[in-house]
């Protein structure tokens, strides 16, 4: 089966492009010849090329403003790229490369599959995106349930975790003595995109509430901060509340050395369609605290495969993370049934679940359903 794969970003913005490369290294596996449509040269395409995965490039402007003019002209272009692929199914990674995938194959017999990682809808064009799309995969059943009153056949969402792969070798890091951090303090860890949404100020909040009560610790920020001003206006938190110990990474490949020095991941999300690094950190032998909405409300079960808080309160937030520093056995029983429920999480049970999509898309679309 030849399957096309679209990208909305040539950049790694988060979890997702990561996420779906590794979906198309497990179906690959399994058979199917996957043609990756990129929007224009970088990281992905760099990445796509190294697992010699086929590669076309094809720029797909914002629909606000001056692109939205450019949309007809864009999907004629598109619809000849992909009369030369003979795909059998289309796999949209993301909104905006949906609406253009999909505006492509109206009068094509090919079926589109939509695939959601966030919370956030534009009830417009996901209603367009929705009738258009022949099945579309959810990543969670928030998500599912985000998208379930735009789409008029609730039969077409299904939801398919996101799946962790073993981590690969790399270059050993010593994160220790790389950021000359002290040694004798925990250190809480934070790791993924630097944005208002992440609620990094919370975990800020949190410092200032450990320090006063004597328990100095590490707060360790693993990722990009892409919004400039939120990062200063992070900065200037820290500086008013005298928060000591707050360490920016910055963006990094080799997660798994951030992780084997922590003593918990914490994830403050307000919202959260999925949280992949919480399979990281369950595959790592770390316990997590994660705010109980969205993707880690399902992921994780309260007290057993980590500790769920409400979203921006730190004074909660502050008491668990204390629970895990002050419980060992608590710790112990969080990594256990962590590494248990990660592996559930593998990307040959996700291949299996995709390629049953597409094979019922294919047969739903040709019956003209």
């Amino acid at each position: 089966m030849r399957v096309g794969y679209f990208f909305n970003h040539a950049d790694f913005v988060g979890g997702g492009e990561y996420s779906f490369i590794e979906l198309m290294r497990a179906v690959r596996a399994q058979g199917v010849e996957p043609v990756a449509f990129v929007p224009g040269p970088g990281p992905v395409k760099q990445r796509l090329e190294e697992e010699g995965c086929a590669v076309v490039l094809f720029n797909q402007p914002s629909l606000k403003g001056p692109g939205l003019f450019r949309l007809p002209a864009r999907v004629r272009a598109l619809r000849r790229l992909i009369a030369g692929q003979a795909l059998e199914v289309i796999h949209a990674n993301g909104a905006r490369c949906m609406l253009y995938a999909g505006l492509a194959v109206t009068r094509a017999n090919v079926p589109v599959i939509w695939h959601v990682r966030v919370l956030e809808r534009d009830g417009v064009l996901d209603r367009l995106r929705g009738r258009l799309a022949d099945a579309i995969i959810a990543n969670s059943k928030a998500v599912k349930d985000s998208l379930q009153p735009l789409v008029s056949s609730g039969n077409k969402i299904r939801v398919i975790y996101n799946s962790v792969p073993t981590p690969t070798a790399m270059e050993r890091l010593d994160v220790v003595k790389h950021f000359n951090l002290p040694p004798q303090l925990p250190i809480l860890l934070f790791v993924g995109r630097i944005t208002r949404e992440k609620s990094v100020e919370t975990l800020i909040e949190v410092q200032r509430i450990l320090e006063q009560k004597g328990r100095p610790h590490i707060l360790l920020l693993v990722g990009p901060c892409p919004d400039t001003a939120y990062r200063r206006e992070l900065e200037s938190l820290i500086g008013s509340l005298h928060a000591r110990n707050v360490v920016w990474a910055g963006e990094q490949d080799n997660i798994p050395a951030f992780m084997q020095v922590a003593c918990l991941l914490a994830l403050p999300s307000r919202r959260e369609g999925f949280g992949r690094v919480i399979l990281e950190a369950w595959q790592a032998g770390l316990p997590v605290v994660a705010t109980a909405q969205g993707g880690p409300a399902e992921l994780i079960e309260d007290g057993a495969s980590g500790l769920l808080v409400p979203v921006g309160d730190p004074r909660p937030l502050a008491a668990a993370i204390t629970r895990i520093l002050d419980e060992p056995v608590l710790r112990q029983h969080l990594i256990e049934i962590g590494k248990e429920r990660v592996r559930g999480f593998t990307p040959e049970h996700m291949a299996k679940q995709l390629i049953d999509v597409y094979q019922n898309s294919k047969m739903r679309h040709s019956q003209g359903e």
